[in-house]
């Protein structure tokens, strides 16, 4: 979530009236995309109309709320095959096996960092997704239906694996193949600043997230 913190009071929802909810959507407008602030609108209104259906509230204050006029424009960015070999051989085992499981079965960060050793089939080169990670914890769902499914990988990919095995701290079955240093699983937002933000800087890239990558394949 990379919404400034001021935009985290909580109020009473009597308390909320439409000023402040357009108040807080031009807020967003100037910091998040276009997306994402009609995504946050749609989310708005749905909540304070079930709010009225339940009676919770007399008149729903989302009803009239506006888009803003000015929005920014959703991010398109997209790499070159060269830039994204580039990324994969400038990073250590761990990261690159992260990057290519990403690049080679569009995985979801949630998706990655909720992995145990135990989803790993080395004869039958596959990767079973259970479990997903989000805000610190971990769900027995996905952000789909079809999230969690059993995945295929190269016989490359399982060779690369069985060598960070070698490496990884804890490999029992419960173990997150890809932990952090506490053996608890990886932070999206920490990883994304401190590995994925650091090698765009370093090759000089437009910008490397997990979703740019996702956009890129």
């Amino acid at each position: 979530d990379n919404t400034p913190s001021e935009y985290h009071t909580l109020y009473r929802l009597e308390d909320i009236d439409k000023f402040a909810l357009q108040t807080h959507l031009h807020k967003l407008a100037k910091i998040q995309s276009k997306d994402r602030v009609l995504q946050i609108r749609a989310y708005m209104q749905a909540i304070f109309s079930e709010a009225v259906d339940q009676d919770f509230l007399s008149k729903d204050p989302a009803r009239k709320v506006k888009v803003p006029a000015h929005l920014r424009e959703t991010d398109k960015t997209v790499l070159t095959w060269d830039q994204l070999r580039s990324a994969l051989d400038h990073l250590e085992l761990r990261d690159r096996i992260i990057l290519e499981l990403d690049m080679t079965n569009a995985l979801r960060p949630s998706e990655l960092f909720g992995l145990r050793w135990k989803c790993f089939d080395r004869a039958a080169h596959a990767m079973a997704l259970v479990e997903t990670t989000y805000m610190g914890e971990i769900r027995d769902w996905g952000k789909t239906k079809g999230s969690l499914r059993t995945i295929p990988i190269s016989r490359d990919l399982t060779k690369e694996l069985c060598a960070w095995e070698l490496e990884c701290p804890d490999i029992s079955p419960n173990a997150f193949i890809f932990p952090n240093n506490d053996g608890g699983f990886i932070d999206t937002g920490n990883y994304r600043k401190r590995v994925l933000h650091k090698l765009a800087r370093d090759l000089k890239l437009p910008k490397l997230t997990f979703q740019v990558i996702r956009r890129s394949i």
